[in-house]
């Protein structure tokens, strides 16, 4: 079967899978923060904390980072299994994810013309706004 002919409901039960996963795993380390979930969009399947706040990342207590993922998900090129078409992840400082992150990672699993995936990193961040994370 190619991906088209397989139901949206399997790649959605997949994703499900993934997000709680992805839930108990973040959960070890942020207790406390919202629950990733999977939304079906045409014929691809975001997963992301839902409501969208991020993860709190603290020391001692306090939060200092704030962690926002996001998944982009269809299926893999033989149509059997969940694959990642891009991800997003972004680091504020703070407890808030607002304003520009310090930095920003980017996955695209199909480039333009190549048939290699692509990853970037952006930093937004000035060396004081890092030092201050250290306290």
């Amino acid at each position: 079967m190619s991906p088209r002919q397989r139901p949206i409901q399997e790649l959605e039960d997949q994703a499900q899978e993934f997000a709680q996963r992805l839930t108990a795993s973040v959960y070890s380390v942020a207790r406390g923060c919202d629950p990733f979930a999977a939304t079906v969009t045409g014929d691809r399947i975001t997963v992301r904390q839902e409501p969208d706040t991020g993860v709190p990342l603290s020391v001692d207590g306090a939060v200092v980072l704030t962690l926002k993922v996001s998944f982009a998900c269809a299926w893999d090129r033989v149509g059997h299994y969940l694959a990642v078409d891009e991800s997003r992840m972004r680091v504020y400082a703070g407890a808030q994810a607002a304003g520009e992150p310090l930095f920003r990672y980017a996955y695209l699993r199909r480039l333009s013309g190549k048939d290699q995936p692509g990853a970037h990193v952006h930093v937004h961040a000035h060396r004081d706004g890092l030092g201050l994370l250290h306290g």
